[in-house]
């Protein structure tokens, strides 16, 4: 009988970053933060501190692409408040 598990499974190692997105850095509804350790290419997840989820999100607030070392966010209308980002980074 074979095993449908793998030979080896490699855990990926998880990095955390916290960003601001400023009210007077918004242009044109986007904003591009730096966010050291990100790539094109790597998984992440970026969301709202609890204190900034609702205006996050009455703002319309999404992040829309990733590069290397900068993610960028884009909203339906700019936040009435400055916005803190938790992102969590998988390498």
């Amino acid at each position: 009988m074979s095993s449908c598990l793998p030979s080896s499974i490699t855990i990926p190692t998880i990095e955390t970053a916290t960003v601001t997105l400023a009210v007077a850095d918004w242009s044109g509804n986007s904003q591009t933060v730096t966010v050291l350790g990100v790539t094109a290419d790597n998984a992440v997840i970026a969301t709202p501190s609890p204190a900034s989820t609702p205006a996050y999100v009455e703002a319309g607030c999404l992040c829309v692409a990733q590069g290397e070392d900068t993610l960028t966010f884009t909203c339906e209308q700019t936040p009435s408040s400055d916005l803190e980002i938790n992102v969590l980074i998988f390498n």
